[in-house]
């Protein structure tokens, strides 16, 4: 497989396409594959090493790629599917919109996709597992994030990619998962 394929392999994922609802205008524009590139781009190069513009975010993630092993995409492309499959079973319809967090709207959200993709992604399937046990606690107390200002903040789509906002939620979201994780 071509190092340029790995994005639509991704978005041919069946859990892909039930989980994320993308209309096919959104997957001619190839909106699928951007957002897995997102997740990509985020998984080679640390949130903490984000620097702006998204675009040109992207654009390196696009060259990046083709300088890692077979092997490191083929995990890559594991952790996705399984990280899905999880905000799948926790979140079901509600996974990456605002109503995921008890209130909102039900509109799809990038962002959304970016850190709980990536969030989960990063876990060992253990943690994952440990994570759908407690899915009702994940539920409740995915609540309380939106009582963080700088998460609400960072969330928000005309400061969403400014240093600052990115560290923050990728941040936040990885501590509200291992508190979960590490709950007695």
């Amino acid at each position: 497989m071509g190092k340029t394929d790995w994005s639509k392999k991704l978005a041919d994922l069946a859990i892909f396409k039930t989980v994320v609802p993308l209309t096919p205008k959104s997957v001619s524009r190839m909106e699928d594959r951007e957002l897995v590139l997102r997740y990509l781009a985020f998984r080679i190069t640390h949130y903490e090493d984000y620097k702006p513009t998204m675009t040109e975010f992207l654009d390196n993630a696009m060259s990046a790629i083709k300088t890692i092993s077979d092997s490191q995409l083929q995990q890559y492309c594991d952790d996705f599917g399984e990280a899905l499959f999880c905000i799948d079973r926790i979140f079901g319809e509600k996974a990456f919109k605002r109503n995921m967090f008890g209130e909102g709207t039900d509109k799809f959200t990038n962002i959304l996709f970016e850190i709980w993709v990536y969030g989960f992604a990063i876990l060992t399937e253990k943690q994952r597992e440990v994570l759908m046990k407690r899915r009702n606690i994940i539920t409740n107390k995915a609540k309380d994030l939106l009582k963080k200002s700088n998460f609400v903040e960072s969330i928000d789509a005309e400061k969403a990619y400014n240093i600052t906002s990115v560290k923050v939620r990728f941040k936040t979201i990885e501590q509200f998962l291992t508190e979960i994780i590490n709950a007695k």
